[in-house]
């Protein structure tokens, strides 16, 4: 085969991208438009550890729904805001502790988390309270006279399992504690602020949360076009795409257009598109992304139908038990289209587990996994009988393409810290 085959390719001919990172959707941007007000709002929030460093206790709660720029603007605001300014006033260093709750979804793990990955604190062989973990946090904090910023992302999910006492531990640790300074401070992200509301029984902290509360709207075509704008011209070459295209995207997914799109008004799906688009481009040998391009785009991020997007929503719900069981029964499917036996899906569940190095539920549970995913219209379920058995058992399908259902589930695993070249 001649090598003349890829000298298009790698000679740069046809070349649309032109930093491929910047079109990542988890890569924070060195502005965030449309986003001022909030930014603003969170500066005023956190006003006084700037001034006064642990003499008070800071922290808020940011809501919306996903795509919508919540946690690129706390990370942002930590980074161009808090710290900087910190350290400018008063000669202090903050450290940000960002924690997904979708995989450490109880206390533990998470002050595990900080500990571990944060502050590379050791775990002792016994395990350790709550308290005494936080404890370790303030005592490393306070020898290095260090502050922290700790981002709870996705705080509704560790809310759904270990409800009231898991905010209190929280919104309360300086009650009556003999820390010095107040060291951590809080951001709670979550996609609906009634969950927070719901899980605190006490009146004044529900006043408290509400004071402290900033709400993100999803946006809007216009704002849809200013953030495509900034992303071209930093990760696209200048004469590959044209206004047009942006404002096809921004149309297609801005809110006051189509506010019944699963994905209306988010930012990180029309940054997708933007990416999508730029590829085929390149990949059909052409230096300019055409409206053609963002239509197969549409097509490859609705996958080929507009069917999966409308439950993107539902698979970001899902636990990560519930994704890990999902994944087994779409490595399945390839093998048997028409449907797995439930016990079957078990063993690869078990295989897929160990491979990303977590205990494995148990059956029952597992068949719970398999109800509630019924429920929200992920899988089928249908009795039947097995191949190859006298017997009938539960024989599981999916209602949407499988091979494009498995790249949006490892895609999400991914964002959860799973390590998918593994698990793909």
């Amino acid at each position: 085969m001649s090598s003349e085959l890829f000298d298009e390719i790698y000679s740069g001919g046809h070349r649309v991208i032109k930093n491929e990172e910047l079109l990542h959707p988890d890569t924070v941007p060195p502005r965030m438009p449309h986003r001022e007000e909030e930014l603003k709002k969170l500066a005023y929030l956190f006003m006084s550890l700037v001034k006064e460093p642990g003499e008070t206790f800071n922290f808020a709660v940011i809501s919306g729904k996903q795509g919508v720029g919540k946690t690129h603007s706390t990370i942002f605001f930590y980074e161009h805001g808090l710290a900087k300014h910190l350290k400018e006033k008063q000669g202090k260093e903050i450290i940000l502790a960002h924690v997904n709750c979708f995989k450490n979804s109880t206390l533990n793990s998470i002050l595990a988390t900080v500990l571990n990955s944060m502050l590379r604190v050791p775990q002792p062989a016994r395990g350790l309270s709550p308290k005494e973990q936080l404890d370790i946090i303030m005592n490393r904090l306070e020898r290095k006279d260090r502050y922290m910023l700790l981002v709870l992302d996705d705080f509704h999910v560790a809310l759904q399992r270990q409800g009231e006492s898991l905010t209190n531990f929280f919104v309360r640790m300086y009650e009556d504690s003999e820390y010095k300074k107040k060291r951590v401070h809080v951001v709670f992200i979550v996609r609906d602020f009634d969950v927070m509301e719901r899980y605190l029984s006490d009146q004044k902290a529900k006043l408290n949360l509400k004071s402290r509360h900033i709400h993100f709207d999803p946006y809007t075509s216009s704002q849809l076009f200013d953030i495509l704008e900034d992303r071209a011209k930093l990760a696209l070459y200048e004469s590959s795409y044209d206004e047009e295209v942006l404002w096809e995207i921004s149309r297609m997914i801005g809110y006051d257009v189509n506010p019944t799109l699963p994905d209306s008004g988010s930012a990180r799906f029309a940054i997708e598109m933007l990416y999508y688009a730029a590829r085929n481009a390149e990949e059909h040998g052409r230096s300019q992304i055409t409206i053609d391009d963002v239509r197969v785009a549409w097509g490859v991020l609705s996958e080929r139908g507009g069917d999966l997007i409308r439950i993107s929503e539902a698979l970001e719900d899902l636990n990560d038990h519930q994704l890990l069981l999902l994944l087994s029964l779409l490595n399945l499917l390839k093998l048997d289209p028409e449907g797995v036996p439930i016990g079957r899906i078990e063993e690869e569940y078990r295989e897929v587990c160990e491979v990303a190095g977590v205990e494995p539920r148990k059956h029952t549970q597992v068949y719970q996994y398999v109800t509630d995913m019924e429920k929200k219209g992920i899988v089928d379920r249908i009795v039947g009988k097995v191949k190859n058995s006298k017997g009938r058992s539960s024989i599981i399908s999916v209602r949407y393409p499988p091979d494009a259902m498995r790249r949006r589930v490892l895609e999400i695993l991914k964002r959860r810290g799973y390590n998918v070249a593994h698990l793909a």
